[in-house]
């Protein structure tokens, strides 16, 4: 029979904190070792042992939660700050209807360029949003929200380009929230602890019979 490296170093940690017989105890109930037995295999590890100092096993369960909380922290404010733009130009803007007269293709997919009237003034916007398929066809009549103070600055009235980036943020940042309280719960109550020895084992076995 043997103790793994995990049950063999907590041992170690406890004789070298002078806890031989909490020790005794984890060995007992890691095997089948009557107490005398565990007694004489504490006592035999704990002459066998050079004198070692203990270093604390590190927890990066702390610095996971201060990352994904920062990063969350950062979409959060991009989500707000799109929708408090958009609510803006919306507020500022008044409704009207364009015509799509040609649809600009990219690797994304395409955007399409709306023409419209203001104040018997012809203007073009052209949306920033690209999809596959596309979401409009050439020859389509659109809503559009234009800016009265600013009439070449529009958005079309639909749901993709009013709340797309908007829900792109919020969503990421209710992923990395996930992964906070993840790491938060990563954390452990206590933080286990390693032995580094000055002298090797002098031949004492973690197998016996």
């Amino acid at each position: 029979m043997a103790l793994s490296e995990a049950i063999t170093n907590k041992l170690k940690v406890l004789i070298y904190e002078n806890k031989d017989f909490e020790a005794i105890k984890v060995l007992k109930k890691e095997t089948d070792l009557s107490y005398d037995e565990a007694t004489e295999y504490v006592h035999r590890l704990k002459e066998s042992l050079g004198k070692g100092s203990v270093k604390p096993v590190k927890d990066n369960s702390m610095l996971l939660l201060i990352i994904f909380a920062s990063v969350s922290g950062l979409f959060w404010v991009l989500a707000i700050y799109f929708y408090i733009s958009k609510s803006d130009q919306i507020e500022q803007s008044v409704l009207i209807e364009g015509r799509v007269t040609a649809m600009v293709r990219s690797e994304d997919g395409s955007a399409p360029v709306v023409t419209y009237m203001f104040n018997n003034i012809e203007y073009q916007y052209q949306s920033s949003i690209y999809a596959n398929p596309p979401s409009h066809a050439v020859g389509d009549v659109v809503e559009l929200f234009v800016v009265e103070n600013n009439p070449e600055e529009a958005m079309i009235n639909s749901f993709v380009d009013r709340w797309l980036l908007i829900m792109i943020f919020g969503i990421l940042a209710l992923v990395f929230d996930i992964a906070a309280v993840a790491a938060l719960k990563m954390k452990p109550k206590s933080v286990s602890s390693s032995v580094d020895f000055l002298e090797k084992d002098d031949g004492f076995s973690r197998n016996f019979d």
